[in-house]
């Protein structure tokens, strides 16, 4: 198996997006090699046939200043090798956030944390970044962290299972915002908005996969909410609010990531400052989860991780220790153990199996 690392390169030890491959009968991994030359690659998706990767990045616009924006590599399929061939600078300086791909190929779709913007990219037949189809901006009631909460802070955006909506959580408002994507230009329509609680500050998601049950990972107070989707209006209802701490903790904590394991029973996710990761059991049935393990993550600040598409293993980018760390995933309960395998890679935040 082969994998993906997104990094930051401020500090010039990373390069820009690494391929690392897996054993996966063992677990250990191979060298790290550059598989792309970049500026803060923090963030990666593939596009669905698995050709084609889109990162977020600093992309020069037309007056020559830097702006949050996307580009676009092409995977030579077995090798890890990338070669870029579009980029498409959106609005505001600094690296944009996040990045998704519609279910269809033909969009892609990112968010601006400190800018707050939210924008959705038309893509050519080759996949290459064509233009600019929206990019709304959010406002309104912030919520009650002013240090973390002191404006809109759009962090993710992820599509629905059957591509017709995207889900923007917004750190600074407490909110997850819905969007109706148009399915002739990938333009985007604002739906009724869903509250967390006060200070929650919403930051990834995750689907089921039948598109019913959106799972929010809450960086401020280290939660998951669960909500329920109208698969027809698109509108979000929240249901549960699970801690992923561990009872009683009371220390620095932000939460990071979530991800569902391909059985679907299974739901993984990351905080930082304790630096474990928490599994969690998913009913089928209505969606509600239960705690089941936290372990260490392996290195401190677990900004990411992914499981393999067989879903055997589970690797964390840990950033602080510029460490990838791997987990065997048990296929009857869904825990982890760690298996000792790592492998260097300076300020890893984004971990991205090829297909």
């Amino acid at each position: 198996m082969r994998f993906f690392v997104g990094t930051y390169t401020n500090d010039n030890r990373s390069a820009g997006i690494y391929s690392v491959s897996l054993d996966e009968k063992s677990g250990e991994l191979g060298q790290p090699e550059l598989a792309a030359k970049c500026s803060n690659p923090s963030f990666l998706a593939l596009s669905p046939d698995g050709t084609r990767l889109y990162a977020t990045a600093e992309v020069p616009s037309a007056d020559g200043t830097q702006q949050g924006g996307l580009r676009a590599f092409h995977v030579t399929q077995g090798k890890g090798a990338l070669t870029e061939f579009s980029a498409l600078p959106l609005a505001a300086s600094g690296t944009s956030t996040h990045v998704s791909v519609s279910p269809d190929g033909k969009a892609a779709f990112s968010v601006h944390y400190n800018a707050a913007w939210v924008a959705s990219v038309r893509l050519d037949a080759q996949g290459a970044l064509f233009e600019r189809a929206s990019l709304l901006t959010h406002a309104g009631k912030t919520g009650p962290n002013t240090k973390r909460q002191e404006k809109p802070h759009a962090h993710s955006i992820i599509l629905s299972p059957d591509g017709r909506h995207a889900y923007v959580c917004d750190l600074g408002l407490d909110l997850v915002q819905p969007y109706l994507i148009s399915p002739t230009d990938a333009s985007l329509k604002a739906l009724a908005p869903a509250a967390s609680e006060p200070g929650d500050g919403p930051r990834h998601s995750r689907f089921s996969h039948d598109g019913r049950h959106l799972y929010v990972v809450n960086e401020l107070t280290g939660s998951m909410g669960v909500y329920l989707r109208d698969t027809q209006e698109g509108t979000l209802s929240r249901l549960q609010t699970v801690s992923l701490l561990e009872p009683g903790f009371t220390g620095s904590n932000t939460s990071a990531e979530v991800q569902l394991h391909p059985n679907g029973r299974h739901l993984y996710a990351t905080s930082r400052g304790p630096d474990i990761i928490t599994v969690l059991e998913r009913s089928e049935q209505d969606g509600l989860l239960k705690v089941l393990q936290r372990l260490p993550s392996g290195g401190r600040h677990p900004r990411h991780f992914a499981l393999s598409p067989d879903g055997r293993w589970l690797v964390c980018a840990n950033r602080d220790t510029d460490s990838l760390n791997v987990f065997a995933v048990d296929p009857t309960s869904g825990t982890l153990r760690a298996t000792g395998f790592s492998a260097v890679v300076p300020q890893a935040v984004c971990v991205l199996f090829a297909p």
